[in-house]
């Protein structure tokens, strides 16, 4: 195999002399060693076939270029990022079809936007007669530990000990309590959900039907 470094000054000092290696007549290949420094010849070594190689022809232009080949590394960033974007694409694809169902309830479902607003209105109505309830319950269940209060006061103004049964019953009726305005809260986000949910359906619902009309 020939080599030759500066190929340039090397193939003008051949023409030159009236010395046309072979190599020259057929064009050459250039490729950097593993120093950094570019080389050429008529092949590439094999220590070389992966890194990126320019042919040439006779008069140094590059006529075709091999690009490296790319490390286990790279490859596997690439098939990474291949994995994302199908997954992306199924969930742009998932969505769509949901959002098309969604649709066709809508429509199905609603002749108007006032029918969605009174569907909205209902479920907030019972959500709130739920609250309603349950406030009722814990009024009671405070009044229940109002009373025990009043008995554990009385008793240790009079210097007596508070049954560990009073303090039990105690404990129990704030633990329902607690669990009370915790349902409480988790209705109030129900609400809220639900608010922002029939806000969007009537936005669409109207889209809808603008794209019917049209």
């Amino acid at each position: 195999m020939k080599r030759f470094g500066k190929y340039s000054s090397l193939l003008l000092l051949t023409i030159s002399l009236g010395f046309v290696p072979q190599a020259a007549i057929a064009g050459f290949v250039c490729w950097t060693n593993n120093e950094g420094m570019k080389e050429c010849g008529n092949t590439v070594p094999p220590e070389y076939a992966q890194k990126e190689t320019r042919k040439r022809d006779t008069q140094g232009r590059i006529t075709e270029v091999k690009k490296r080949a790319k490390t286990r590394a790279e490859i596997e960033a690439a098939r990474q990022q291949q994995e994302r974007a199908a997954q992306q694409a199924a969930e742009a694809q998932r969505q769509k079809e949901a959002q098309t169902r969604h649709d066709q309830v809508l429509l199905g479902t609603y002749t108007s936007e006032q029918d969605i607003a009174d569907a909205r209105d209902r479920q907030l109505a019972s959500i709130e007669g739920n609250i309603e309830l349950t406030l009722i319950g814990i009024r009671k269940l405070e009044e229940s530990l109002g009373v025990y209060r009043k008995r554990a006061s009385s008793l240790e103004r009079d210097g007596k000990p508070v049954p560990d049964e009073l303090k039990a019953d105690m404990a129990t009726v704030r633990e329902q309590v607690n669990n009370k305005q915790g349902f409480i809260q988790s209705k109030r986000h129900e609400q809220e959900s639900l608010r922002n949910k029939y806000a969007a359906d009537i936005l669409r619902f109207r889209e809808l039907m603008r794209k019917k009309r049209h």
